[in-house]
Protein backbone atom coordinates (compact mmCIF):
# COMPACT_ATOMS: atom_id res chain seq x y z
CA UNK A 1 0.00 0.00 0.00
CA UNK A 2 1.21 2.99 -1.17
CA UNK A 3 4.54 2.11 -2.44
CA UNK A 4 5.52 0.15 0.84
CA UNK A 5 5.53 -3.46 1.76
CA UNK A 6 3.75 -4.92 5.25
CA UNK A 7 5.48 -8.07 6.51
CA UNK A 8 2.23 -9.31 8.51
CA UNK A 9 -0.79 -8.53 6.51
CA UNK A 10 -4.23 -10.42 5.63
CA UNK A 11 -5.35 -9.51 2.53
CA UNK A 12 -9.38 -10.39 1.63
CA UNK A 13 -12.43 -9.60 -0.55
CA UNK A 14 -14.96 -7.10 0.26
CA UNK A 15 -18.32 -8.32 -0.75
CA UNK A 16 -20.16 -5.79 0.50
CA UNK A 17 -23.86 -5.95 2.35
CA UNK A 18 -24.28 -9.41 1.82
CA UNK A 19 -27.72 -9.71 3.50
CA UNK A 20 -26.95 -12.11 5.98
CA UNK A 21 -24.91 -10.63 8.39
CA UNK A 22 -21.84 -12.19 8.02
CA UNK A 23 -18.58 -9.96 7.92
CA UNK A 24 -16.03 -10.24 5.04
CA UNK A 25 -13.85 -10.94 7.58
CA UNK A 26 -12.99 -12.43 11.45
CA UNK A 27 -10.08 -13.04 13.78
CA UNK A 28 -10.28 -14.40 16.96
CA UNK A 29 -8.80 -12.32 19.76
CA UNK A 30 -10.24 -13.39 23.06
CA UNK A 31 -8.10 -12.47 25.97
CA UNK A 32 -6.64 -9.62 23.97
CA UNK A 33 -6.79 -5.91 24.69
CA UNK A 34 -5.44 -3.85 21.29
CA UNK A 35 -5.40 -4.23 17.77
CA UNK A 36 -3.35 -2.11 15.20
CA UNK A 37 -2.89 -2.01 11.74
CA UNK A 38 -2.55 0.24 8.31
CA UNK A 39 -5.63 -0.37 6.58
CA UNK A 40 -5.72 0.16 2.89
CA UNK A 41 -5.97 -1.11 -1.11
CA UNK A 42 -3.14 -2.80 -2.27
CA UNK A 43 -0.79 -1.14 -4.95
CA UNK A 44 -1.56 -3.85 -7.26
CA UNK A 45 -5.20 -4.11 -7.17
CA UNK A 46 -7.20 -4.29 -10.28
CA UNK A 47 -10.19 -1.75 -11.19
CA UNK A 48 -8.94 0.47 -7.67
CA UNK A 49 -8.10 3.56 -8.86
CA UNK A 50 -12.17 5.52 -8.10
CA UNK A 51 -12.65 3.02 -5.76
CA UNK A 52 -13.57 4.57 -1.72
CA UNK A 53 -13.60 1.35 0.57
CA UNK A 54 -15.71 2.07 3.97
CA UNK A 55 -14.55 -0.06 6.50
CA UNK A 56 -16.47 -0.96 9.53
CA UNK A 57 -14.92 -2.96 12.84
CA UNK A 58 -17.22 -4.69 15.09
CA UNK A 59 -17.38 -7.09 17.95
CA UNK A 60 -19.23 -10.85 17.88
CA UNK A 61 -22.15 -8.80 18.69
CA UNK A 62 -21.95 -6.49 15.58
CA UNK A 63 -21.52 -3.68 17.11
CA UNK A 64 -19.32 -1.12 16.12
CA UNK A 65 -16.30 -0.45 17.84
CA UNK A 66 -15.40 3.04 16.05
CA UNK A 67 -16.64 4.66 13.05
CA UNK A 68 -16.38 3.47 9.60
CA UNK A 69 -12.63 4.06 8.39
CA UNK A 70 -13.12 4.99 4.02
CA UNK A 71 -9.74 4.38 2.67
CA UNK A 72 -8.86 4.38 -1.16
CA UNK A 73 -5.54 3.80 -3.80
CA UNK A 74 -2.47 5.57 -2.12
CA UNK A 75 -4.17 6.53 0.99
CA UNK A 76 -4.20 3.61 3.92
CA UNK A 77 -5.49 4.75 7.41
CA UNK A 78 -4.29 3.15 10.73
CA UNK A 79 -6.75 1.77 13.23
CA UNK A 80 -5.81 1.34 17.03
CA UNK A 81 -8.78 -0.25 18.71
CA UNK A 82 -9.14 -1.38 21.96
CA UNK A 83 -10.99 -4.78 21.97
CA UNK A 84 -11.12 -5.67 25.31
CA UNK A 85 -14.03 -7.81 25.97
CA UNK A 86 -14.31 -8.62 22.41
CA UNK A 87 -14.44 -12.93 21.38
CA UNK A 88 -13.96 -12.03 17.34
CA UNK A 89 -12.76 -8.54 15.64
CA UNK A 90 -15.06 -8.88 12.66
CA UNK A 91 -14.56 -6.83 9.54
CA UNK A 92 -16.90 -5.80 6.86
CA UNK A 93 -16.11 -3.71 3.51
CA UNK A 94 -18.00 -2.07 1.46
CA UNK A 95 -16.66 -0.10 -2.18
CA UNK A 96 -18.18 2.54 -4.00
CA UNK A 97 -16.87 4.55 -7.32
CA UNK A 98 -16.33 7.96 -6.70
CA UNK A 99 -16.74 8.72 -10.16
CA UNK A 100 -20.49 7.55 -10.17
CA UNK A 101 -20.85 7.12 -6.46
CA UNK A 102 -22.27 3.47 -7.61
CA UNK A 103 -21.51 0.42 -5.09
CA UNK A 104 -18.76 -1.51 -5.93
CA UNK A 105 -17.80 -4.71 -4.17
CA UNK A 106 -15.66 -7.53 -4.53
CA UNK A 107 -12.15 -5.18 -4.35
CA UNK A 108 -9.56 -6.46 -2.24
CA UNK A 109 -8.39 -4.83 1.67
CA UNK A 110 -5.28 -5.40 3.13
CA UNK A 111 -4.71 -4.89 6.90
CA UNK A 112 -0.82 -4.33 6.90
CA UNK A 113 1.23 -5.08 10.07
CA UNK A 114 -1.89 -6.57 11.71
CA UNK A 115 -1.60 -7.12 15.55
CA UNK A 116 -2.53 -8.21 18.96
CA UNK A 117 -1.51 -7.28 22.38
Amino acid sequence: MSAKAYSDSSTFYCYGPQGNGQPDEAFNVAGHSLFKAEIGIPDDAANATSLDETVIFANQAGVQLIKPIVVSLGHPAAVKLNISGVAQLEVSCTGTNTQNQQQENNNILTLGNAFVS
